[in-house]
């Protein structure tokens, strides 16, 4: 997009009003092939469509990372979770207006809750540049942010009706700033049986025990608790989908690609590995 003027109708443009700047809060618009802030500030999208309103730099998930998530993702191993999520998030009773998926990776969770929802817009925002190039090509009604979820999120006071959090950073406060006082936030976290068998045979890295707790304990003053969905199921894995999955999470900064290769070539195959996660719903606390 580097160099053409904005559309109204592209991705970005469709969820620019939901936006504001990074270094002062402020609403942006469309300036030709710029978007700007009314106090001069200045983003240049990216050519491969997301914009970066991050203030710094991010150590997000590397392209090695992203790349091994999308090819464990066409596997369709993770499509009952993605079902569960969007069945949890939108009834033909309640469609969202606009939905902000926090660690939006490649944009596989929001592209199948924007199908569910058409009239809907989506923002993404990841840490990571790869993901966001991945995830701005997802949907076009996605428009992809890189930023950081720790500090102020670049979204608008109660601009979003559904809030989404799948394996993903948590920020309460700025969750509770952003969603609409009768929105809907869901958070999908694994259990301490999720992936039990690889961490057992490859060493990977455990799931906290005190997950569910610290999850409650954070929400609390932000969030009430409306209801947890239990999402277990098993998997049967092939030995190229094994490292797929292990490359796209946290233990691929723990393992190297030649112990990960010796470790997986011992596994049968196909490898039974257990899907385990919970999808919680929350309404925000007045």
């Amino acid at each position: 997009m580097t160099g053409r003027e904005i559309r109204a109708d592209s991705a970005i443009g469709s969820v620019l009003s939901l936006l504001t700047c990074p270094h002062c809060s402020a609403g942006l618009a469309v300036d030709g092939a710029e978007i700007c802030c009314p106090n001069g500030h200045r983003f240049d999208p990216a050519r491969q469509g997301y914009l970066n309103l991050s203030r710094r730099a991010l150590n997000g998930d590397s392209a090695d990372m992203v790349s091994a998530r999308v090819d464990f993702l066409e596997t369709d191993s993770y499509d009952p979770l993605r079902s569960a999520l969007v069945d949890a998030s939108i009834s033909s009773a309640s469609s969202p207006a606009a939905i902000v998926d926090i660690g939006v990776g490649t944009g596989y969770y929001l592209s199948a809750l924007l199908d569910a929802a058409p009239t809907a817009v989506g923002v993404g925002i990841d840490a990571s540049k790869a993901a966001a190039r991945r995830a701005a090509r997802a949907h076009p009604r996605a428009g992809v942010v890189v930023a950081d979820a720790w500090q102020r999120l670049p979204v608008a006071d109660a601009a979003a009706s559904l809030v989404t959090s799948v394996f993903s950073p948590r920020n309460p406060a700025e969750f509770r700033r952003i969603i609409a006082d009768d929105g809907l936030l869901v958070v999908v976290i694994p259990t301490d049986r999720h992936l039990a068998e690889l961490v057992e045979r490859l060493a990977l890295l455990q799931v906290d025990r005190e997950k569910t707790r610290r999850l409650a304990d954070g929400m609390a003053g932000y969030f009430d608790p409306i209801d947890t969905i239990p999402v277990d199921y098993t998997v049967a894995l092939d030995h190229a989908a094994v490292r797929a999955l292990v490359r796209m999470g946290p233990s691929a900064r723990h393992i190297t690609p030649d112990r990960l290769g010796e470790a997986v070539a011992a596994l049968p195959e196909p490898f039974e590995v257990t899907v385990s996660t919970s999808v919680t719903r929350w309404r925000p606390h007045p």
